[in-house]
């Protein structure tokens, strides 16, 4: 028999179950449920994520006046969207794929 089915599984009972059982595979540790605190600030950071995403606008960009038209990633604004596509691009033309 396979590793896996060494033992019998009864009706309703996983596997996984089984093998916590017998003390092949530790039960996963419980988490602590989250305080108050943690509930209030989760509410906290998630308003400011949404104020935060209703007051964004999007940028508006002319090709070659506000980004070049083409270039190495060091042609374009550091940290930009743009600039990681074109390093992205960069490395995928040296089959960089990692």
């Amino acid at each position: 028999m396979c590793g896996l089915n060494r033992h019998r599984v009864q009706k309703g009972e996983t596997l996984e179950v089984k093998k916590v059982e017998q003390k092949e595979v530790k039960a996963p540790s419980e988490e602590p449920s989250p305080t108050w605190n943690d509930i209030f600030r989760t509410l906290q950071d998630t308003a400011k994520l949404q104020s935060q995403l209703k007051s964004w606008q999007p940028r508006s960009l002319q090709i070659g006046l506000d980004i070049p038209t083409s270039g190495e990633p060091e042609a374009y604004e550091h940290g930009s969207p743009e600039q990681k596509l074109v390093e992205y691009f960069s490395y995928w033309r040296k089959r960089n794929y990692g």
